[in-house]
């Protein structure tokens, strides 16, 4: 590990902890202007107009994330934590996607009118 004789290190650590208690909005702000090129009342006004629903399973989250294409960097919308991931997990792969969904949809016993329950509830 690098030595840090002027404790710049320490120093930047302390001045980001105060400040992420002081200004928790300019963080925000700044946090989405970096990443997403939104500000923070832009994020809020998403919010607003999708009425705090994640976009793909329509629950109301207090807090949602923005979601946004990868390789265009352009702003999709507001998802939930378990949504996003998802999303995430198949790398925005849509043919995966809808090969993910085909295999639920088929093996969904709850939708068959041929499906046998695995064993009988007590």
């Amino acid at each position: 590990m690098e030595s840090d004789p002027k404790g710049v290190r320490e120093k930047k650590r302390v001045y980001n902890e105060r400040t992420k208690t002081r200004h928790p909005r300019t963080r925000l702000n700044n946090m989405y202007q970096y990443h997403y090129n939104l500000t923070l009342e832009q994020v809020e006004a998403m919010l607003d107009t999708q009425g705090h629903r994640c976009l793909i399973c329509q629950r109301v989250f207090y807090k949602l994330m923005v979601d946004h294409d990868h390789k265009t960097g352009k702003v999709r919308g507001m998802l939930c934590s378990r949504c996003n991931a998802g999303l995430g997990c198949f790398k925005e792969d849509t043919t995966a996607m809808l090969a993910a969904w085909k295999y639920v949809m088929d093996h969904n016993m709850a939708q068959r009118d041929d499906a046998v329950p695995a064993r009988e509830a007590a």
